[in-house]
């Protein structure tokens, strides 16, 4: 799991990672809460597929803005510096798995 606490974090990723999913977060936040633990396990059994990071919103306000985070939990998925899907609001295992094969075009679930 990579972190993303500065704006250098960002661009340095966005550049180097090919496919990058992104989670922002916030401790405070009961979806965000509810999402963690299935995002992490998502991380895990996709990580040939796809790197997987964390903002956490209220730490790294600047990110957020950035990224022009609405809604806390927000997901994005970047494929070689585009973001190419925002989802925003809590994510389920089937919801978050689904959303990542339709914006990364995987013709199967690719675990």
């Amino acid at each position: 799991m990579l972190y993303i606490c500065t704006a250098d974090d960002l661009a340095e990723l966005v550049a180097h990672c090919n496919t990058l999913v992104i989670s922002c977060y916030s401790d405070w936040c009961p979806a965000s809460s509810q999402s963690k633990p299935v995002f992490e396990m998502i991380s895990a059994t996709y990580a040939n597929r796809a790197d997987f990071a964390k903002v956490r919103t209220d730490v790294s306000p600047e990110v957020a803005g950035i990224l022009m985070v609405k809604a806390i939990p927000t997901f994005y998925a970047v494929r070689s510096g585009q973001i190419l899907s925002i989802m925003p609001g809590a994510a389920s295992e089937a919801r978050l798995i689904d959303w990542m094969t339709r914006a990364f075009g995987w013709l199967d679930h690719p675990a």
